[in-house]
């Protein structure tokens, strides 16, 4: 496994490279990497910082990243909480028959599920 100290500066020129490229969603996966090899070292503020930036770069896991870290530091309400928000904006026809089952824990009303055309 590929410590910190090792693998930073190759993501950070990574990012660089993407970055440059116009490719957002690859600098924001770049962030997510490096954000849980922080998480996994320990340093919660740097993964914490590094979680914003693949959130504003377009990352589109960076949520589940987050709910780890929260998990991480005992936050684990907030943790819940994250995951339940971006359940809570995946389509209903997405989550197909696993609608019903999480619509009261997303606050889904039943009458939206049964509406909805599972595919």
């Amino acid at each position: 496994q590929p410590s910190l100290w090792t693998r930073e500066p190759i993501l950070a020129l990574r990012r660089l490279v993407l970055s440059a490229s116009c490719m957002q969603l690859e600098v924001g996966a770049c962030w997510l990497q490096y954000a849980k090899l922080c998480r996994a070292a320990g340093h919660y503020e740097t993964a914490n910082r590094a979680i914003l930036q693949a959130q504003s770069s377009g990352a589109p896991n960076a949520h589940m990243e987050l709910a780890k870290l929260l998990w991480d530091t005992n936050k684990t309400h907030r943790a819940i909480a994250e995951l339940q928000q971006a359940l809570s904006k995946v389509p209903v026809q997405f989550l197909g028959s696993a609608a019903a089952a999480l619509g009261g824990v997303l606050n889904i009303p039943s009458q939206t599920v049964a509406n909805q055309e599972i595919v």
